[in-house]
């Protein structure tokens, strides 16, 4: 005959194991009272339940074992409104497959020998979580145009630039020359 290592008033049984979608803090004590949490892995929901990422179970003793029920992580579709769009048809884009979901992403690459103003010839949009509690959304809001230089936009002028080793001359630039 067994004897229960927690004494008479302890959970006879051990609690269940964590899914493969959770993780769970435990003391491996199976006295009455004693609380496990379970925690969801990034992007997945207790139950479904997009503001429950943890649950806690509890050992009632041997007569009502480990309380509540240790529920399930779903991974579960949060960024639900639309992402931001290429400002331009010539923007390529790429999209993940769990775009909605957690970590979940669109790639934009601007035609070859263009960047955006900053340089950068891709982007990166990733459905994440916001400051607000259970609240989701792609980030950044907006896509970039890629302009012809990648670099900082300069003004549409001419000007004189006075007398040079080879002479007078003119300089010129562009403002969203090539903009796309």
């Amino acid at each position: 005959m067994s004897t229960n290592p927690s004494g008479p008033t302890g959970c006879w049984d051990a609690p269940p194991p964590p899914t493969i979608n959770m993780t769970h803090v435990w003391d491996n004590t199976t006295a009455r009272g004693s609380v496990i949490t379970y925690v969801c892995l990034d992007g997945y929901f207790v139950n479904g339940n997009v503001s429950l990422t943890e649950q806690n179970i509890t050992c009632l003793g041997q007569l009502g074992g480990w309380f509540p029920a240790l529920l399930d992580c779903y991974y579960v579709e949060v960024c639900l409104e639309d992402p931001p769009a290429a400002p331009s048809p010539l923007i390529a884009n790429f999209t993940s497959e769990d775009l909605r979901y957690v970590g979940g992403f669109l790639n934009f690459t601007c035609p070859e020998g263009m960047a955006t103003v900053d340089g950068n010839t891709s982007q990166e949009v990733v459905c994440r979580a916001t400051a607000e509690v259970a609240t989701y959304a792609f980030v950044p809001a907006v896509v970039k145009p890629c302009n012809g230089k990648g670099g900082p936009r300069e003004l549409r002028a001419w000007g004189e630039l006075g007398s040079w080793p080879g002479g007078p001359g003119a300089w010129s630039g562009c403002v969203d020359c090539g903009l796309l």
